[in-house]
């Protein structure tokens, strides 16, 4: 398998803000017309016919939605939706931190009859303290119920291992939840690489906002177009 990162897919900057919209209405100020956009490429025409474009590795594509609760950075419950639907979902723990699949967008998968696919993840995170939420319960007067989770080996010494709560061999999700297990005990250094870089770009972006936050009084002028002046567009068609 190989790992395709994407850092800064695990969200935007945690920086609160608000601001003042104002919407105004003024005269058409006169403004040239778009142009016309460019034709696009065709790219089937791009690709030769010597043998280094003879498609002889057929690729194809899949995707899967996996949500995941980490508990103390530890131990994940994860569902994961083949192709993003019910059907094939399974459920499990796993002793992998699954916060490392947040700066990952593909995985390759070889399989038996010689083609690969290209899985992509699209992962929903989130994050437990149990301790914190034990003490935030115990300030209400309640006590925090941690879940029930099943005896997993320490991953450092067995590896990255998981329990099947519901899904049987016969679902796709299965394969999906080995699939990902296999991937980190091939590349959990490009993995962990990866979140860090998602890491240190939220924190990039983070400070970015706070030496230059955006704007919290912004006005936006709208206007219709003159049918005269807009050709063969009608009035009122468009604001800007």
């Amino acid at each position: 398998m190989e790992v395709f990162a994407e850092p800064g897919a695990d969200g935007e900057p945690n920086v609160a803000t608000t601001a003042k919209v104002t919407v105004q209405l003024v005269q058409d100020p006169g403004l040239a017309r778009n142009s016309a956009p460019a034709e696009p490429i065709n790219s089937q025409a791009q690709i030769g016919s010597g043998p280094e474009n003879s498609h002889e590795i057929q690729v194809r594509k899949a995707h899967i939605f996996v949500a995941a609760t980490i508990f103390d950075g530890t131990r994940s419950h994860i569902k994961i939706y083949p192709e993003g639907k019910h059907e094939g979902e399974v459920e499990a723990w796993s002793n992998i931190d699954f916060n490392l699949f947040g700066g990952t967008g593909k995985m390759l998968v070889s399989q038996e009859d010689g083609t690969t696919e290209e899985v992509t993840i699209v992962i929903s995170i989130e994050n437990v303290d149990t301790s914190a939420q034990a003490l935030r319960a115990a300030s209400r007067g309640l006590s925090y119920q941690a879940p029930q989770i099943p005896v997993l080996p320490d991953i450092e010494t067995g590896g990255a291992s998981f329990s099947v709560i519901q899904g049987v061999a016969e679902d796709s999700g299965m394969g999906r939840l080995e699939q990902l297990h296999d991937l980190y005990r091939s590349g959990h250094e490009k993995l962990e690489q990866a979140y860090a870089g998602v890491l240190a770009a939220r924190a990039a972006r983070e400070a970015g906002l706070q030496l230059n936050p955006p704007p919290t009084d912004i006005k936006v002028s709208f206007w219709n177009k003159d049918a005269a002046a807009a050709g063969s567009q009608k009035q009122g068609g468009e604001g800007r």
